[in-house]
């Protein structure tokens, strides 16, 4: 009678994880973009709801610590550690509803071994030793984090196959219709590496590219979401992937037209013998500027752990090499002659740079195209200036 009643006891420890995975409900939580700047790209979140134990969590990897040392500096140099963190569902939705977000919850279908192994991970995720990770904004988002779970957990998933369409510039650029400050300033630090060409899983770095693999996903031989009851939490218009254009002609392509106008001008007025006094200031703040943001970009470059921010062709005409033209007491102590060249070799990289846009070597704002013409003319009449034995 005990030895039986062991065996019982024995079978029912080994099918008590089972029963407890057949109660799960896994559901990928799309929510859609924000109206501030950290939140424009949309967040991506699993919902894990234990009916027999009423247990309903949300997990999500875009957690990360304000209070942590050096935050600023961290984030900027691409150090910053991102968590898994876990809240309850229902408030968690709430706080996005507040938001006026969209939120769209699509439930997978999935069997009783492929619940328990997601999870399983996002426990052993979610203890403090694992989860921490080092965020990466294009291969290790919390985004990504959940599709290679997914990947993990389900052995026959199939997302669906499309040739390759998209840069990764590409898709950031569909979020910042009304940003196009913001817009520009990527575009001047993100360098070539986001210009090639992604497959339909690295698509998958944006939530709502996410949600759209998802739906088009087949688990063996049936599909990944449920289409019995899909269930949309809240939908603005049925269309949360519609989004506001980039407007062509928005102020730093307005103020880039401006500049490369106006040091057209201030050539014609050299070449007709005329000089104005404030051409003089107009000059030194735009050399300092770009020498400034030059500086920024060479960091991005070389000083952060960025990938996207690698092998960035701004450099060719952007970069410190300003700060000598603008500054006298530089030029006087080191002669002429290496002033004269380094104004040509700063003509030499401004037409190099040229080339390069030219050939589709990296994208280039039209913003930049502007700044570019603008300083050709500008180094141009410097150069002209300093052959002529005058101060530049």
């Amino acid at each position: 009678m005990s030895f039986r009643w062991l065996i019982c006891f024995i079978c029912g420890l080994m099918m008590h994880p089972v029963l407890g995975a057949d109660s799960l409900e896994v559901s990928l939580i799309t929510i859609g973009p924000g109206s501030d700047l950290y939140s424009i790209y949309g967040h991506t979140g699993l919902r894990v709801h234990n009916v027999s134990k009423r247990s309903d969590v949300m997990y999500n990897y875009g957690t990360f610590d304000f209070d942590e040392g050096n935050f600023y500096l961290k984030f900027i140099r691409g150090k910053l550690m991102y968590r898994i963190s876990k809240s309850k569902y229902i408030p968690t939705i709430k706080y996005y509803k507040d938001q006026d977000r969209s939120i769209i919850e699509q439930k997978l279908q999935l069997s009783t071994i492929e619940k328990q192994r997601i999870a399983d991970a996002l426990y052993e995720n979610y203890k403090p030793a694992n989860r921490k990770y080092l965020y990466d904004f294009f291969f290790d988002n919390c985004s990504t984090r959940i599709r290679d779970m997914l990947d993990r957990s389900i052995p026959n998933l199939q997302w669906e196959a499309k040739d390759p369409r998209f840069t990764f510039r590409d898709l950031l650029k569909q979020y910042h219709g009304g940003w196009e400050w913001y817009d520009f300033g990527v575009d001047l630090i993100v360098g070539a590496n986001a210009d090639r060409l992604m497959s339909s899983v690295e698509e998958m770095y944006l939530p709502d590219y996410l949600y759209g693999q998802a739906d088009a996903a087949f688990n063996k031989n049936q599909s990944l979401v449920s289409k019995v009851n899909p269930i949309h939490v809240l939908i603005k218009d049925n269309s949360h992937m519609d989004r506001t254009s980039i407007d062509p002609w928005s102020g730093p392509v307005i103020i880039a037209l401006v500049l490369a106008v106006l040091q057209c001008l201030f050539l014609c007025l050299y070449f007709l013998g005329k000089d104005w006094a404030w051409v003089y200031w107009i000059d030194q703040c735009m050399l300092f500027l770009y020498g400034v943001a030059g500086c920024i970009v060479l960091f991005m470059w070389i000083g952060t752990d960025h990938d996207s921010t690698k092998n960035n062709f701004n450099l060719l005409w952007l970069h410190p090499l300003y700060f000598w033209l603008g500054l006298y007491k530089i030029q006087n102590r080191f002669g002429p002659r290496l002033t004269v060249g380094i104004s040509l070799l700063i003509l030499v990289l401004l037409l190099l740079s040229i080339g390069v846009f030219l050939l589709g070597f990296q994208y280039v704002h039209l913003a930049s195209w502007f700044l570019i013409i603008a300083m050709l003319f500008l180094a141009i009449r410097k150069t002209l200036i300093l052959k002529n034995g005058n101060h530049a």
